[in-house]
């Protein structure tokens, strides 16, 4: 299962991850990269920072899609998966990115408890047919 492998790749496995050959990562929607086999592999390539800004979110930067999961998921009893995409995240709308060839979704979610304006997250793994992960939209809330 792709969402069980990126989590357990975010918490430092090296376990393979079905990747498809390029990867575009995204935060709230807004492309940020197009990951290639070398990126995908390294944690530091998945760290961002918007533009003219020191914080995402409230949060300061660099954040990472990955760097989030593995501090979340170390309290999670299980894995919080959803096979749609929020229509919210915390107190921010949701915008799904289009990508060419995605035919599935997959959400990881913050724990329900967890979910807040501030606290909550969200990664949407868009995967391909072969199941392979083709994007990831990274969705923090904050204030």
């Amino acid at each position: 299962m792709a969402a069980a492998a990126f989590v357990a790749f975010a918490r430092g496995s090296t376990k393979p991850v079905p990747w498809s050959d390029k990867v575009r990562y995204s935060f709230n929607a807004g492309a940020l990269s197009t990951l290639g086999p070398r990126e995908l592999a390294d944690p530091s390539a998945w760290e961002f920072c918007l533009p003219g800004s020191s914080t995402v979110e409230g949060r300061d930067c660099p954040v990472s899609v990955l760097g989030t999961i593995a501090r979340e998921s170390k309290s999670w009893r299980s894995l919080p998966l959803q096979a749609a995409v929020p229509e919210t995240v915390g107190c921010n709308n949701v915008d799904l990115p289009k990508i060419d060839g995605a035919v599935e979704t997959v959400t990881i979610r913050q724990q329900p408890s967890q979910r807040d304006c501030f606290g909550d997250f969200a990664a949407i793994l868009l995967l391909d047919r072969r199941g392979r992960i083709a994007a990831v939209d990274f969705v923090l809330s904050g204030p």
